[in-house]
């Protein structure tokens, strides 16, 4: 590539990447998944040159997918857009002859200019000067040129007047190419020295020029310098340029000329020397040379593990960071997360534990939030659209294409029978059997399809029992819940646009009672469904709406309309409250039975949604995207992803029982589902609560109100323990247990803190101290315990001694309220924020009157909490703008900017400093890796939407055993997330999951 041909390019933007990234791959009917497309940007993002960086790893993604591979296990094999590059170098580097390899290993060392505790960087190196003495200038150039050809362009080449100029396009092949990394490591010492060595070289070249050769004679190398060249030029003879040999030749005639006068001179005593000491200087040379071997070898292997470690670190946090991407909101891909976590482990004895730690936090989200079926059902043969489960739980009947009613064993998932009547064609086309139901009290299964034909079967056996001819092929069944009532939505051509209605038979005698018209497209699989009495049938169509008809009149009651697209199922609630409708448009729709409200919108499907169920206060849905979500109903949050299929979820494919989901898939299987949510519980409240805090020894948690009570609670089992009513007058702002966990602080907005002993799970109340004009916002203990500090909304800092309840005030520590207080970990020195002064501030303590250190940089908006890590590297700050600010408590100066949705309230620091967790009002917890600056992952809270504010709190504990994130939600609940002993060990298992189910 000449430099004259050269187009410049502007610098790539997000969107623009992810066009240049997605497009292509559209076009040519291989779509990316939106993680891989997001691993690319992040990869590539601020890089130059980078469509063409981009290229190497497409083409290895594209490539992949030829063979069956996804993208994201393509671009985890090449490691990453680095690693397509890396792999294009060393595929034209094997393709060289060897004399050509050692062109351009020379080539590739001479263009690296390298760290002195830093990374390596490129470096522009003239072409003539990687011309070595002898060797032809159209040989390198040649060979440089097969590195920068079209489909390469590894290196470029640029052109100024008659000099060529090389450098490598891109600085991410310095540090994934394996094999140039191993030269760079393995010649380190050589290249600093050739370096060195061309620098002197040029200088003595210049001064030849323009001072002649006597003065330039003072530039030639001498004693321990030419010894180092005369070896180098043993060891590279054949590497060195013309202008280096004659340096090094005039160097050593300049030093021979010097060497025989001095020799003249001393002649007499250098040989009398020699006579004397030669026999030592024999022993001391061989002695030498033994030490030197030895020296070297162990270089060697060292080098050789120190290149092997920087790959396996390299590794693992190319996994890492993969599984995490996968891991995040509107990708959820939970189950290629898994598989790439669990590949991390074996790499575990080579990962510093800080590193680890990270993984397993990730690791258990991941089980948190990703679940698998427990039992797949299988040997249908064909492609399932409807499924049900006897009343007994016994029994699982399951339908689809090829005339296919097959009956499962529900324990041990054996295919019992294939049962045989319907037709296998109708006029000439292949039948499919499109629902099935199961009587209530379990009398006989009903199974119907294109062929227009409803056939009982009896059960246990699997016999005909009977059949009715409906007037045209059947699409949706439901039986009433007495088991009298049978309902059945029929349409003719595959349009669904005609002959569209619903018919009621009575199950006794097989006589139409109702036709429902009033759809104007047919209602299909999943569309058909009674209200828990019996009262009301609703009917899902793809014209766009859902009716509720009253059965014993026939007449429509309510048209819900708002889906865009047409709508798949419609479910009622246990007790009637509620409708879920699903559509084609990826939303679920909740409606009040008895309210013309509009619907609350759920959505995180990735397509079409099938069908729904509910159970108990949650939802279940099943889409064409292969996945089952679980929903909490009051909040409308993702509670878990269910993921396995291998293709879409039937349109009736979907039913609950005994706290399990079966769902029939296009796949041919069934598979069943523990509804539960592993590690996550939450706690109903009796009224709104506004604090929390967890024991040190995470056995126990407490609660404060807004109504000024207190409660505590057991861990794990969430049993209460303890409670007092308004032990304050006003709200409890904030709550704090000392290193121990025998006292409990309680700060309220009543102006006092309350003190608190805790013993056998009860507490008893010690002190109050007061002082504070206004509410009290925040409360901490020292490490040892003896002083307890509050943040006044009056300006003031309190500090008490606990012992003796003395207490002395840093008055106007802040202009207006002062949002937090927090130690370091010496006790020596506090940490404060002001809430309108948007300033950080360092206390001394230690002092008689205390003193201020030092004051951190302005926050752009109101600041709502500080603190310290563990180790006192590290400071956070929060609050209004979205954003939480990590300093380097060292100078003070900002390292990371973290950014939520809404206000900051609160952030804790993990126990080995690594990781900060941050609460917001965008009703997230998310976890930061400090390593790297990048999320790990966000905890979505069920929390309820409607409400203004829905936090104001929370609390991160983690003890040797176990590991809590505590948040109290305003709509009365407190949800509890177990994250085990993710700070301990390395193991795959982080124990027995604490599991609650709904």
């Amino acid at each position: 590539m000449i430099a004259q041909q050269a187009v410049i390019v502007p610098m790539m933007n997000e969107a623009d990447l992810r066009l240049a990234i997605s497009e292509p791959a559209k076009q040519a009917n291989h779509p990316l998944d939106e993680a891989t497309v997001a691993l690319l940007i992040n990869q590539s993002r601020g890089r130059e040159g980078v469509l063409p960086l981009l290229q190497f790893a497409l083409k290895e993604i594209w490539e992949g997918m030829r063979v069956g591979m996804s993208a994201a296990e393509t671009l985890n094999k090449v490691g990453g857009v680095g690693g397509a590059l890396a792999r294009k170098a060393q595929a034209i580097y094997d393709k060289l002859s060897e004399a050509d390899k050692s062109v351009a290993r020379r080539a590739f060392l001479k263009l690296v200019r390298l760290g002195e505790g830093s990374r390596n960087t490129r470096r522009r190196v003239a072409v003539t000067d990687m011309v070595a003495k002898g060797e032809a200038y159209a040989h390198v150039s040649a060979v440089l040129r097969q590195f920068c050809c079209s489909d390469a362009r590894l290196i470029t080449l640029s052109e100024a007047g008659a000099l060529a100029v090389a450098e490598v396009t891109h600085e991410a092949l310095l540090e994934h190419w394996a094999a140039l990394r191993g030269w760079l490591e393995s010649s380190r010492e050589d290249l600093r020295f050739a370096q060195r060595l061309d620098r002197a070289a040029k200088r003595w070249e210049a001064a030849k020029t323009e001072q002649g050769e006597k003065p330039a004679a003072g530039l030639l190398w001498q004693s321990h310098n030419l010894a180092l060249l005369e070896e180098f030029h043993q060891r590279h003879q054949a590497e060195l340029t013309s202008g280096q040999v004659a340096f090094f030749e005039e160097s050593v005639r300049k030093a021979r000329q010097l060497k025989h006068i001095r020799h003249a001179t001393v002649a007499g005593l250098i040989m009398l020397t020699v006579v004397s000491v030669v026999g030592f200087l024999w022993a001391m040379l061989a002695e030498n040379k033994a030490v030197q071997a030895r020296d070297e070898a162990i270089q060697a292997e060292f080098k050789v593990k120190q290149t092997e470690q920087l790959r396996t670190e390299s590794l693992f946090e190319s996994q890492l960071k993969h599984a995490s991407l996968l891991a995040r909101r509107g990708v959820e891909e939970y189950r290629a997360a898994r598989a790439i976590l669990q590949q991390t482990y074996d790499l575990d004895n080579k990962i510093a534990a800080s590193r680890r730690h990270a993984r397993n936090g990730l690791a258990r989200f991941v089980e948190m939030m990703g679940g698998t079926a427990n039992r797949v059902y299988e040997g249908a043969r064909a492609a399932l659209k409807s499924v049900a489960v006897s009343p007994n739980g016994k029994l699982l009947a399951a339908v689809g294409e090829k005339s296919t009613v097959v009956l499962f064993e529900v324990a041990s998932g054996k295919l019992i029978k294939r049962l045989e009547g319907h037709r296998l064609e109708v006029d000439g086309k292949e039948v499919y059997i499109r629902d099935v139901v199961f009587h209530p009290q379990g009398n006989w299964l009903a199974s119907a399809g294109d062929d227009k034909r409803i056939i009982f079967w009896s059960l246990p056996t699997g016999d005909k029992q009977s059949e009715w001819q409906a007037p045209n092929r059947v699409f949706a069944l439901a039986v009433s819940p007495d088991g009298t009532l049978l309902a059945a939505s029929t349409g003719v051509d595959d349009k669904m646009t005609l002959g569209n209605q619903t018919t009621l038979w009575a199950v006794a005698t097989g006589k139409v009672i109702h036709t429902f018209k009033g759809h104007n497209k047919v209602v299909f699989e999943g569309g058909l469904s009674f209200s828990p009495s019996g009262e009301l049938l609703a009917s899902a169509s793809y014209d766009g709406t859902a009716r509720l008809w009253a059965v014993t009149t026939g007449k429509t009651r309510r048209i819900l309309r708002g889906h865009t697209d047409d709508v798949t199922s419609v479910r009622f609630s246990p007790k009637s409250q509620l409708i879920a409708t699903s559509g084609a448009d990826h939303k679920i729709m909740l409606w009040e039975v008895d309210s013309k409200r509009p619907p609350r919108i759920l959505t995180g499907h990735q397509d079409v949604v099938h069908d729904l169920c509910f159970f108990t206060n949650h939802l279940v849905s099943a889409g064409l995207d292969r996945t089952l979500r679980v929903w909490d109903i009051d909040s409308g949050v993702t509670r878990r992803v269910l993921q396995g299929h291998e293709a879409g979820i039937g349109e009736g494919g979907l039913v609950v029982h005994n706290g399990h989901a079966f769902s029939a898939s296009w796949d041919q299987t069934v598979r069943r589902w523990a509804l539960e949510l592993p590690y996550q519980q939450v706690v109903d409240l009796p009224n709104e609560p506004a604090s929390t805090a967890i024991a040190p020894d995470g056995h126990s948690v407490a609660v404060g109100f807004n109504d000024g009570s207190l409660r505590l609670y057991s861990l794990p089992e969430t049993r209460l323990l303890w409670e007092q009513k308004q032990v304050h007058t006003d709200i409890i702002k904030r709550l704090a247990f000392n290193s121990d966990g025998g006292l409990l602080a309680s700060a309220s907005s009543d102006s006092t803190v309350k003190l608190w002993q805790v013993k056998a799970g009860k507490l008893q109340a010690q002190h109050t101290f007061t002082g504070h004009s206004e509410g009290v916002h925040a409360v901490a203990f020292s490490p040892d315990s003896q002083t307890l500090a509050t943040a006044g909304y009056d300006g003031q800092i309190g500090l008490f001694t606990v012992g003796t309840a003395q207490k002395r005030f840093i008055e106007r520590a802040h202009k207006g309220k002062v949002a937090s207080v927090t130690f370091d970990n010496r006790g020596t020195r506090l940490l404060s924020s002001g809430m309108f002064d948007l300033r950080l501030r360092l206390w001394a303590i230690d002092t008689k009157k205390p003193t201020l250190l030092r004051e951190f940089a302005r926050a752009p908006d109101r600041l709502m909490w500080a603190s310290f890590s563990p180790d006192n590297k590290w400071v956070a700050g929060v609050g209004r703008g979205s954003l939480a600010t990590i300093y380097r408590f060292q100078d003070g100066q900002q390292q990371y900017r973290f950014k939520h949705q809404q206000t900051v309230l609160r952030a804790i620091f993990s126990p080995d400093s690594h990781q900060v967790a941050t609460v917001s009002g965008d009703t997230t917890v998310r976890l930061w890796d400090l390593d790297n600056g990048s999320e790990l992952f966000a905890l979505h809270l069920p929390a309820n939407t409607g409400k203004p504010y829905q936090i104001w709190d929370f609390d991160f504990r983690c003890s040797p055993k176990n590991c809590w994130i505590a948040v109290p939600l305003t709509r009365g609940k407190l949800v509890l997330y177990d994250f085990g002993t993710i700070y301990e060990g390395s193991s795959k298992t982080t124990g027995i999951a604490y599991k609650q189910g709904f």
